[in-house]
């Protein structure tokens, strides 16, 4: 299924913020990272389908941090493009494009989710991490996973996003 990527104009039906042949020249541009051998070794479907992710990803970790508000309304799928929107350094951010923030944290996000979910799906119950049994007195101690702590945003990510981020909120990270 061909992506459909976000231009600017706040389309109903976008499912990327990245066209697939810009995901692969970023990581052309970055032979040095460990992600991009995988990257291009992965086949074309997988690499979009990884792209959607990383897309919603962004919007369902960040979108409730994200300045102004969409361009579009309800109308647009995506968190981006937006109005009303400035930096962290008060700069206007134009309403008719993806912010390149956005796109490289996009490029980024989907080739780690090549290799792994980036939000995988929580268990259905608590897991033991601890279990002592004492014959003697034929007692048992278990010790359950503490409840599931939120998905944690890849650090990069993050990064690249900071200067489009509200101050204030939380936005999920690795403790």
């Amino acid at each position: 299924m061909v992506l459909c990527v976000e231009t600017g104009a706040g389309l109903a039906d976008a499912d990327s913020y990245v066209p697939l042949a810009s995901a692969d020249a970023y990581w052309a541009l970055r032979p040095h990272s460990p992600l991009a051998a995988p990257w291009a070794a992965t086949p074309e479907e997988t690499r979009e389908g990884a792209l959607r992710e990383a897309t919603t990803h962004i919007d369902v970790l960040f979108g409730p941090r994200f300045p102004g508000r969409p361009a579009h309304g309800r109308d647009q799928r995506l968190a981006w493009p937006r109005r009303d929107a400035w930096d962290q350094e008060g700069l206007p951010l134009p309403g008719d494009r993806v912010p390149r923030e956005i796109v490289e944290a996009c490029c980024e996000l989907a080739a780690r989710a090549i290799t792994a979910p980036l939000m995988a799906d929580r268990d259905a119950g608590p897991r033991v991490i601890e279990e002592r049994l004492s014959v003697d007195a034929l007692t048992t101690h278990t010790v359950y996973t503490p409840d599931a702590s939120p998905p944690p945003a890849v650090p990069l990510a993050r990064a690249l996003l900071a200067p489009l981020l509200r101050p204030g909120g939380t936005v999920l990270s690795r403790t």
